[in-house]
C-alpha cells in the first residue's frame, strides 16, 4: 500500500522535498494550504479524512491530545499523527525519518489510524557509515477510546 505523509508547516521545504527525493510520497503543508495559519484541528482532520499520515515536529500537539475523547473530531476523521522528537535540523530529521522508513511502515501495518506516536531520531552515524533506524512509539490509539 502506498501510503502519502502530510508535512507540517514547522518542518519547513527541505524535509519535504528530502523525503520526496526518496521516494515517500509526501504533501507539504504549504501544498495544500494557502495560509499560515490553519489551526491544527483543522489540518490533522483534513489528513484523516484524505487517509493521509500526518508529520509533525510540534510536540505540543502530543502534549494536548493525550486522550482521543480531546478532540472527537479529530479521531474521528482517522488521522494518523506521528511527532518527529527531538532538537535536531530538519535536514537531520529527515534522513533520520528515510533511514527508518522500514520501521515506519511495519509500525503503519500493525497500527491503523487514528493514533498519535513519537518518533525518536537514531544519532548520526560517523562518517561512511550507515545511520540505523529510529524508533516509533504509540502515545495513543482511536482502538483504545473508550
Amino acid at each position: 500500500m502506498s501510503r502519502v505523509f502530510f508535512v507540517d508547516r514547522d518542518l519547513g521545504k527541505a524535509f519535504p522535498a528530502a523525503l520526496a527525493a526518496a521516494g515517500i510520497e509526501v504533501r507539504p503543508y504549504c501544498a495544500v494550504f494557502a495560509r499560515d495559519d490553519v489551526l491544527d484541528e483543522i489540518w490533522l482532520a483534513h489528513c484523516g479524512r484524505q487517509g493521509w499520515i500526518a508529520l509533525t515536529h510540534d510536540r505540543s500537539i502530543g502534549l494536548r491530545r493525550r486522550s482521543p475523547a480531546a478532540f472527537p473530531e479529530v479521531f474521528a476523521s482517522g488521522v494518523g499523527l506521528i511527532i518527529l522528537m527531538g532538537h535536531r535540523k530538519t535536514s537531520d530529521l529527515a534522513d533520520a525519518f528515510i533511514c527508518s522508513r522500514t520501521k515506519v511502515e511495519a509500525f503503519l501495518d500493525r497500527h491503523p489510524p487514528p493514533f498519535i506516536a513519537k518518533f525518536y531520531s537514531s544519532p548520526g552515524a560517523p562518517e561512511g557509515e550507515k545511520r540505523g533506524p529510529g524508533r516509533i512509539e504509540m502515545i495513543v490509539s482511536g482502538s483504545t477510546r473508550r
